[in-house]
């Protein structure tokens, strides 16, 4: 029984040493056991969890506007949200984030080009077609064609219409505008025909029909064959009878 007893006495007495040799009642008597800093954390003393230094701190990984940067150590978000990752505004949008879409300010205006009347014009920049068709382009009427389209042909109204100049039976009138011949011949102007000529055509001297014929008067004693109507002769009088 006393054996027993002293046993456990010298037992106790190693424990209780066994715990003075391995913890530390203070930092000073401590036989630190580092741990390694973290992210978050300095290096530590496992026994009495003194620290020394600074955390490692979070590192790598890229922030973007819609979340923090990933520790590549850790695998912890850490900082501050990024800026927008901006592309240039187009003609057609403004400018936006290419990360979440946001967007900032006005679409750049199309410049250059020209429109016609079939073809809206053509961006300088983005080559694409913008705003309206153009008004045509009208040339002015003539005596023969209404105002035209330069560009696409298309007419509008009517022609002028040749005027001035006057026609014969030889030629057609000449426009005062134009200078070019229109219209239709004019009819002859017909002279009777008379004793000795057909009908003919003061200006072209066309004839038409014959000559009339004259219309004679006999002769007698003192006159010749007579045309009553243009006087003209033929032979000689008769000459007198005398009686006795």
């Amino acid at each position: 029984m006393r054996k027993n007893i002293k046993f456990i006495f010298f037992t106790l007495i190693l424990f209780a040493l066994v715990l003075t040799v391995s913890a530390c009642d203070t930092p000073e008597e401590c036989n630190h056991d580092w741990a390694a800093a973290t992210c978050t954390q300095p290096k530590t003393c496992t026994k009495c969890s003194e620290t020394k230094g600074k955390p490692a701190g979070h590192s790598g990984g890229a922030a973007t506007c819609e979340a923090k940067a990933i520790c590549d150590k850790c695998h912890e978000e850490y900082g501050e949200i990024g800026d927008h990752t901006w592309s240039e505004a187009t003609c057609t949008a403004p400018k936006t984030c290419t990360v979440c879409l946001a967007t900032q300010g006005d679409p750049k205006a199309h410049v250059g080009g020209a429109a016609t009347c079939t073809s809206r014009a053509v961006c300088d920049v983005c080559h694409e077609e913008y705003g309206e068709l153009a008004n045509h382009s009208w040339t002015a009427e003539t005596c023969t064609s209404p105002r035209t389209c330069a560009v696409c042909l298309a007419t509008d109204g009517e022609p002028l219409g040749h005027v001035g100049g006057t026609s014969t039976c030889t030629e057609k009138a000449i426009c005062d505008v134009c200078g070019e011949e229109y219209g239709e011949l004019a009819a002859h102007i017909w002279i009777d025909a008379d004793c000795v000529n057909p009908k003919i055509c003061s200006v072209c001297q066309a004839t038409e029909g014959s000559p009339l014929g004259h219309s004679w008067v006999d002769a007698d004693c003192v006159n010749p064959k007579t045309c009553s109507v243009c006087q003209a002769t033929e032979g000689d009088p008769l000459g007198h009878y005398w009686v006795g």
